[in-house]
C-alpha cells in the first residue's frame, strides 16, 4: 500500500479514488457501458449459469489461492 501511496503522490494525485475512478471511467468494457449497471453486484446477477461457470473456472486458481468463495458470482445473484 506504502508503495502505491508514494507512486500515485510522486504523480501529482492528490485523491486516488477519484484518480482510479477516472482511469476506469476511460478503459471501460464494452460490456459494462453497455450494461448500465452501477456495480460488479448488479452486473453478475444478469448472468447465467453457463457464464458463472465459465468464469469460475477462469478465476480458480484466484478463488483458491486468495481465498474467496468458492461461489463468488452465484452468491450475487438473487435466490
Amino acid at each position: 500500500m506504502a508503495e502505491s501511496a508514494y507512486m500515485l503522490s510522486t504523480l501529482g494525485v492528490s485523491n486516488a479514488a477519484e484518480f482510479l475512478q477516472t482511469v476506469r471511467n476511460r478503459t471501460i468494457r464494452t460490456n459494462e457501458a453497455n450494461h448500465k449497471s452501477k456495480n460488479y453486484q448488479d452486473y453478475y446477477d444478469s448472468l447465467d449459469v453457463k457464464d458463472i461457470k465459465q468464469l469460475q473456472d477462469l478465476y480458480a486458481v484466484d478463488i483458491f489461492v486468495l481465498r474467496y468463495p468458492h461461489t463468488p458470482y452465484v452468491d450475487f445473484r438473487k435466490s
